[in-house]
């Protein structure tokens, strides 16, 4: 037997959205966040999650849900502390937030994926973000029916539990070609075809632009977010910034990423 079927009401309204960013994350999908590397997409995301956990619109959409849950095997204590304290956490929002960093975490391999999803039972996140697929799988990046099946038995489960988010990189771009963000993903194309919905960032210039401001400084790093696949075809195409805010001693004071005309 292969379980119970669904049941479909047909005559019924057709089920809405779960969104918990409005538009663009659904529970119970697995969204792939792609991008070169040094292109913001570990700070995008930790930036949606404050406002997930601190009930807050993120780029003028709303957000429902409250606790957040990370896998990070790419970044370490020291980055992830100053980031997300510039970004407004605080102590009292602790009980939201679940951060495992660099625990050797490699789905698709031995028990990892049962261990996730104990986590995912005791804690009930909103979302999961796991920080990259090539760091935090066991699959080589170049092998179609490895990358589905890795879906199948070890990723698309955990949306059983919450919205997932898996950071994915691209290939550099190759100089006088144009970029395709829906083709750019390194590796099988399977990262894409398997995933529910589809998130490119593209970094506009490899510098931020700089204006003093009273006791320091303000940076900005620009960029274009786009959804070149989800499963209503309704594309998105935004610009984007991460602005940061440091005093003279180039001490980061804050930390926010916010929607450009």
């Amino acid at each position: 037997m292969l379980g119970r079927p669904v049941h479909f009401d047909f005559d019924g309204p057709p089920p809405d959205p779960d969104w918990v960013v409005h538009g663009l994350i659904e529970r119970g999908t697995v969204t792939v966040l792609s991008a070169d590397s040094g292109a913001g997409k570990s700070l995008v995301c930790s930036h949606m999650a404050v406002a997930i956990m601190q009930g807050k619109p993120w780029l003028g959409r709303k957000t429902h849900g409250e606790r957040c849950m990370f896998i990070d095997e790419e970044n370490f204590l020291r980055v992830v502390y100053s980031r997300l304290h510039a970004m407004g956490m605080r102590n009292a929002d602790r009980p939201k937030l679940r951060y495992f960093l660099r625990l050797g975490v490699s789905l698709g391999v031995e028990d990892w994926h049962e261990r996730v999803e104990e986590e995912l039972h005791d804690f009930h996140p909103d979302i999961l973000v796991i920080d990259t697929a090539s760091a935090a799988t066991a699959v080589d990046v170049n092998d179609n029916t490895g990358v589905a099946h890795l879906f199948a038995s070890a990723i698309r489960p955990l949306a059983d539990h919450c919205a997932v988010i898996l950071l994915h990189h691209e290939r550099k771009p190759q100089q006088g070609t144009k970029r395709h963000a829906g083709h750019a993903m390194m590796g099988a194309r399977q990262w894409a075809g398997q995933a529910d919905a589809h998130i490119a960032l593209e970094a506009l210039s490899a510098q931020a632009t700089v204006e003093a401001i009273p006791g320091g400084v303000r940076k900005a790093f620009h960029l274009n977010l786009e959804m070149p696949k989800n499963r209503d075809g309704q594309g998105v195409k935004e610009k984007l910034a991460i602005v940061s805010e440091h005093d003279d001693a180039n001490h980061m004071q804050s930390l926010r990423v916010e929607a450009r005309r």
